[in-house]
């Protein structure tokens, strides 16, 4: 579970996730808890509700985001993802479009993600589908749709068969902003 608050970006640092919430009542005091965390650790945010999802797992955790940058044109960054995407300093960058052969570079170009790739055999994530999820939010940073700024998906969850994206962050641009 985690708070819906576009005052608040990175909901751990206010006490705003609940994991591992194993039953309805569990879930119920969980809500309750976290509302009284956050509104104690950010009284001024705007709280738009909880979220809750299924707990997922995985072998790692990417960023994937883009900017549309007026100068540049399109962006593709592809770092550490989780609660690690700060204090990780590697990630890649590609002007899109980005393939899915030059996604799968940028992944091994990246230390951090060093364990989604089977690092001192742990298992391997699926590279492929972390590529193809590159590949697809880079189409989409061609800015078909220019009022989308930015666009970050972070954490997406890698699995050893698939991935899944936990949470995405967009930034739109305001009517008539030039």
């Amino acid at each position: 579970m985690k708070i819906l608050s576009r005052d608040i970006r990175h909901k751990t640092d206010f006490d705003g996730v609940a994991l591992d919430v194993g039953d309805p009542i569990a879930l119920a005091r969980a809500a309750e808890n976290l509302l009284e965390r956050v509104r104690s650790n950010t009284p001024h945010a705007r709280v738009d509700g909880l979220l809750v999802q299924t707990m997922e797992r995985g072998v790692g955790e990417v960023l994937v985001g883009y900017r549309c940058d007026r100068e540049v044109g399109p962006l593709i960054l592809v770092g550490v993802g989780g609660t690690l995407a700060e204090l990780w300093m590697g990630h890649a960058l590609r002007p899109a479009p980005v393939s899915i052969a030059t996604a799968l570079e940028m992944l091994a170009e990246v230390p951090g993600l060093a364990p989604i790739r089977g690092f001192r055999n742990r298992p391997a994530g699926d590279l492929d589908a972390v590529a193809r999820a590159i590949h697809t939010v880079s189409l989409l940073a061609l800015c078909k749709f220019p009022a989308v700024l930015e666009a970050e998906i972070n954490p997406l969850i890698v699995r050893s068969q698939g991935v899944v994206a936990i949470d995405v962050r967009m930034v739109i641009e305001a009517a008539g902003a030039a």
